[in-house]
């Protein structure tokens, strides 16, 4: 399987940052002028939340599964549509424990808006944690994006 490049996960980095800023204009320009496929928007979603949720599991001390089992995301409306946030936290166990993404065929429902919640709800609980602005946890995550390399087991 092909890695998902940097570029993708910075992409959807940069959205949570400019939603977090309250930038109604920049969140519009990025969806609609981005190159990204859905699925790419998908692949790249999964590895930004999947990053998100272990992080606040090391900063809890807890396990990522554990994080990952009870967490309950907040609605956001990064993207309109349906939300299965149950299907999206699936995914994203399934994506920490396999270290790669679930065919398009084997997800039946649209889960960017889904993912999108977690990975800013996650953003959220983990400025709590640190007694930090949500916009310095996404910058940092950008910024983390930027470096992304795919782990090869």
């Amino acid at each position: 399987m092909p890695r998902t490049p940097s570029s993708h996960v910075q992409q959807c980095a940069a959205l949570i940052c400019a939603y977090l800023s309250g930038d109604e204009v920049g969140c519009a320009v990025l969806r609609a002028e981005s190159e990204l496929t859905l699925r790419q928007w998908r692949e790249s979603a999964i590895v930004l939340s999947a990053t998100v949720m272990v992080l606040l599991a090391h900063v809890r001390g807890r396990e990522p599964l554990d994080v990952l089992c009870v967490f309950v995301p907040e609605r956001h409306e990064v993207f309109p549509g349906d939300r299965d946030a149950a299907e999206a936290l699936a995914v994203i166990v399934y994506y920490h424990l396999h270290r790669e993404i679930l065919a398009d065929e084997d997800v039946v429902v649209d889960l960017v808006p889904s993912l999108f919640d977690i990975a800013i709800s996650a953003v959220a609980e983990l400025a709590r944690e640190w007694s930090r602005p949500a916009i310095e946890v996404a910058r940092l995550l950008a910024v983390g994006a930027a470096t992304y390399q795919r782990p090869v087991w």
